[in-house]
């Protein structure tokens, strides 16, 4: 077996093969902006407008978990695709292992904490007297939904790592159609409003959660042959042919008898461990497998008894900090969104800032996505010394990340109409605020897309001090300066603009970080 066949990681990838090896990656964080925001469309059409606005006021808390599963997946997926490029495969199983437990852990305590605080929380997120009856019910159910939430972001980054991001893409289809089919039916059949938008939502997150969950466990290594060895293993025992305490019986012994007759009658090269019979024996495990026998060989990464090391999981919520710095940083900046646009507009503000936060998600998927599905063979190569497929795949990704940035943008722009449409055909308030907005706000996505990618390859290059650098100032530093400056101006116009100009400053800060690491990386 070769060692791509072993790892995909490890193949010598051009822009094409690269860009299919990363295609199922954006493919399901597309399908995941869909199904996060259909609840959106669904709840706009055949709920109300209060009931949109009260989802994105309590946004913050999904923020978090998102965030925090966010962190364990990339920061860990970087430490787990390193050893394997190292060669440390037993370890990498260990550390996968322990990543995946600690995320279930971590979300049944927000589930705990957070239904106990349920209320405070609310009141503390701003909801009005109106709004906190659709924030009670919409939050309740998604924090029942906490840990399925954390480990199905878990599971659709690990599956990269795992080489199967085929999986990934096949799950995160399935996961958006059935929130889609359940969300029609609970809001438009059944008439849930907006419990049935959460409702739908947390099905979504089971999906990818209990196959993945299946897949990491499955992967039986034995088939017709093996399990006839053990046949005839415990027939001997029972039989009195095993003495008590010994490992081996009559067929083994045979077993042991050909390999020596093997060896004497040159059957069997001198130094080598297997004759006649482990010849046979091979033959047969073979054919079980090509017929079906024997199940297809699980993934190199799977679960096994992990070791409680504390270093692995400070090492990998270190990498993966700008991932919950982005996610901690958009929550702070959607509640003061929703305050700023609450005082200028008043609730068709707060639906049409919703609409746009929401669509900004779905559009930046392709980046995410495409982050994602490269960062761990940037870490392979990385971690493997191979300089020469390091420069070339993280050229490709920037020449990508150019192209896809140009067509976001001409997307955003020219479709800006058609998408306020789609949420705000009942309140023709609410799609003129929209509208107009998307016209400015379109050109953050010029910006986005290189500083998404950079910080994922910082974090994959295990350096999460600038990636962290670039999330925080793209998704809070200077949002939060131009957003408590420039509508003190320019009024509505400065909260679009606040994104737009967040964006280009730290491009500038990510060309900075670029050429600064470049010898220590020899990314160029």
């Amino acid at each position: 077996m070769t060692e791509t066949q072993k790892n995909p990681l490890a193949e010598s990838f051009n822009a094409i093969s690269l860009i299919r090896f990363a295609f199922p990656s954006m493919v399901m964080m597309l399908f995941m902006g869909l199904y996060t925001i259909v609840d959106t469309i669904f709840v706009a059409r055949f709920v109300d407008t209060n009931a949109l606005s009260s989802i994105n006021i309590v946004c913050p808390v999904i923020n978090l978990i998102v965030g925090l599963g966010t962190m364990l997946a990339t920061g860990g997926s970087a430490v787990v695709a390193k050893k394997m490029g190292n060669g440390n495969t037993e370890e990498a199983r260990s550390n996968f292992t322990l990543i995946v437990v600690t995320g279930a852990v971590i979300g049944l305590l927000i589930t705990a904490a957070g239904l106990f605080f349920l209320d405070e929380i609310i009141w503390g997120l701003g909801a009005s007297e109106i709004l906190f009856p659709y924030c009670r019910d919409y939050l309740t159910i998604q924090l029942i939904f906490a840990a399925c939430n954390m480990m199905q972001v878990l599971y659709q980054n690990l599956f990269v790592t795992a080489g199967k991001p085929a999986l990934g893409l096949v799950l995160a289809v399935l996961a958006g159609i059935a929130n889609i089919v359940f969300d029609y039916v609970f809001i438009v059949l059944l008439q849930m409003g907006i419990k049935g938008a959460a409702i739908g939502t947390g099905i979504g997150y089971m999906i990818p959660t209990i196959i993945g969950t299946i897949f990491f466990l499955r992967g039986s290594r034995f088939g017709v042959a093996e399990r006839e060895c053990g046949d005839r293993y415990a027939a001997d025992r029972r039989e009195g042919a095993l003495p008590p305490g010994s490992r081996f019986g009559v067929a083994e012994r045979e077993c042991g008898d050909r390999h020596a007759a093997d060896r004497r009658e040159g059957a069997l090269p001198p130094g080598s461990r297997f004759g006649v019979a482990e010849r046979e024996c091979g033959d047969r495990h073979a054919a079980d497998r090509r017929e079906g026998a024997l199940p297809p060989e699980r993934s190199e990464l799977h679960f096994c008894k992990p070791d409680l090391d504390a270093s692995v999981l400070l090492k990998s919520c270190s990498n993966g900090a700008s991932e919950l710095v982005s996610q901690c940083s958009t929550a702070v900046t959607t509640f003061l969104f929703n305050v700023t646009i609450m005082k200028l507009l008043g609730e068709d503000g707060v639906a049409a800032i919703t609409v746009i936060i929401y669509s900004q998600f779905l559009l930046t998927t392709l980046y995410i996505g495409f982050s994602m599905g490269t960062a761990p063979v940037v870490s392979y190569n990385y971690g493997s010394g191979n300089v020469k497929q390091l420069k070339a795949t993280v050229r490709i990704c920037f020449c990508f990340i150019a192209g896809i940035s140009i067509f976001v943008f001409l997307f955003s722009l020219l479709g800006g109409e058609s998408i306020a449409m789609v949420f705000a055909e009942n309140n023709r308030n609410v799609f003129e605020i929209t509208k107009n907005g998307f016209s400015i706000f379109s050109f953050s996505f010029l910006f986005s897309g290189c500083n998404i990618f950079s910080s994922a390859l910082f974090t994959a290059l295990s350096n999460g001090k600038a990636s962290a650098a670039i999330s925080f100032l793209r998704t809070f530093g200077f949002i939060m300066v131009f957003l408590l400056a420039l509508p003190k101006f320019l009024e509505v116009t400065g909260v679009w603009l606040a994104v737009p100009l967040a964006e280009l400053f730290t491009l500038m800060l990510t060309v900075y970080l670029i050429c600064r690491h470049r010898k220590q990386y020899h990314y160029f």
